[in-house]
């Protein structure tokens, strides 16, 4: 099984050669990774050329100009190469264990469109921090608009789904920030197919200063991230509505399509506000989470 692995790069040349290590050296899997370098200033860029140079036709490195994580990863997807049978996104600082591809492929050969695992934190030693274990809770496209929990660094994906995922994010609204990358694809797994969740962790994900989210880094981190997800990614849940509905309707029922339907029209009434405040099963299965949602969306951030 051929794998394409999708990485965007920034300023990560303190930890890179471990983590392209970590993928070569995949067990029963053929690898190829596409690299993105998203505008570094630091040793990044020279790592990757070496890296290509060393295991040519393992790696091919695109040098782009600064762009945000959301599209460049999503412009990976659209590069990656054709003959591979599943894509995988990666961080640029982690670490895999050498059977993290296999158990995705063996899971997705029964017929998922995306696998996820859940994760292990450690600090930039490599000391564990904690577990984030993505199995509880409730698991739907419902949930995941609820909250999306999911780490794009654990999914592995069918062809099938790289190309909805494609299809889904042309459909951005002009003048509208693109969801992240994994809410793209976890979404439009949901919608379009399948997702299984493993209670697992096959990565040693490493939290630095330089990390975007705030797992395993304390709690005022915590907080920070919280409220930049209220004030600073609005409107992101009724963007990925409205680009999944423009994509058709999805495989699994009508419920689904309905509930995106409420998601994209909730801003135009307080009448609407309260029937997704109070559709069924639109829960992520944390109330803290639950409570934050309905919040944002009687003000208008959802």
């Amino acid at each position: 099984m051929k794998v394409e692995v999708l990485i965007s790069t920034y300023n990560g040349g303190a930890y890179l050669r471990e983590q392209l290590e970590s993928i070569l050296t995949q067990k029963h899997v053929d690898i190829h990774m596409t690299i993105r370098d998203d505008g570094s200033f630091d040793d990044t860029v020279s790592i990757l050329y070496e890296y290509e140079k060393k295991y040519s036709g393992k790696i091919t490195v695109i040098r782009g100009s600064n762009i945000g994580y959301e599209k460049s990863f999503l412009h990976l997807l659209s590069v990656a190469v054709e003959d591979a049978d599943y894509y995988a996104f990666s961080d640029q600082d982690d670490v895999w264990k050498d059977n993290k591809c296999y158990v995705a492929t063996e899971v997705l050969k029964k017929g998922y469109g995306l696998y996820v695992s859940s994760i292990e934190n450690f600090d930039k030693n490599l000391n564990f921090l904690s577990k984030n274990d993505f199995t509880t809770g409730i698991q739907s496209l419902k949930s995941d608009f609820a909250r999306h929990r999911f780490s794009g660094c654990t999914m592995v994906f069918s062809k099938k789904i790289k190309e909805l995922s494609l299809k889904v994010a042309s459909q951005l609204p002009n003048g509208r920030k693109m969801p992240s990358h994994d809410f793209v694809v976890s979404s439009t797994s949901y919608y379009f197919d399948s997702v299984y969740v493993d209670e697992t962790s096959y990565i040693y994900h490493r939290r630095t200063e330089k990390s975007l989210t705030s797992r395993g880094k304390g709690i005022f981190n915590r907080i920070y991230t919280e409220w930049n997800v209220l004030t600073k990614r609005r409107d992101q849940s009724l963007i990925m509505a409205a680009m999944l509905i423009s994509s058709g309707k999805g495989n699994n029922n009508e419920k689904d399509y309905d509930f995106l339907c409420k998601v994209k029209n909730y801003q135009k009434s307080f009448k609407n506000k309260l029937k997704l405040i109070f559709e069924p099963q639109f829960s992520s299965g944390i109330f803290v989470c639950d409570i934050e949602t309905k919040f944002k969306i009687l003000i208008n951030r959802f």
